[in-house]
């Protein structure tokens, strides 16, 4: 199963559609069933943001200052925000217009 999943992630890598792919519903429903703590961990945030940005509005605009890999930037989208990333780093910022921009 491991060396499936690498060949996966390596077809998808030379095709510059693993990041999206990571972003996507169908790496969530892969992670329902390898490790569900996982995703409910993500729900567990999605909810901590949801209170701690009281008054927030769908489409309320937010602004992910050194957003690394895009974490938060993937929670922010999933409270419904219109997400301005920025990262300094190269090398994160191909993951994140891979993952949020095509």
């Amino acid at each position: 199963m491991k060396s499936l999943k690498r060949r996966v992630q390596t077809v998808l890598r030379q095709a510059g559609l693993y990041q999206r792919a990571r972003a996507s519903f169908l790496y969530t429903l892969y992670w329902r069933v390898a490790n569900p703590s996982l995703v409910e961990d993500r729900k567990s945030e999605v909810c901590f943001y949801r209170t701690a940005l009281a008054g927030f509005r769908n489409g309320d605009l937010i602004f992910d200052v050194g957003a690394n890999q895009g974490s938060k930037t993937g929670t922010f989208l999933r409270l419904g925000a219109r997400v301005i990333a920025v990262e300094p780093d190269e090398t994160n910022q191909k993951i994140l217009q891979e993952m949020y921009l095509k």
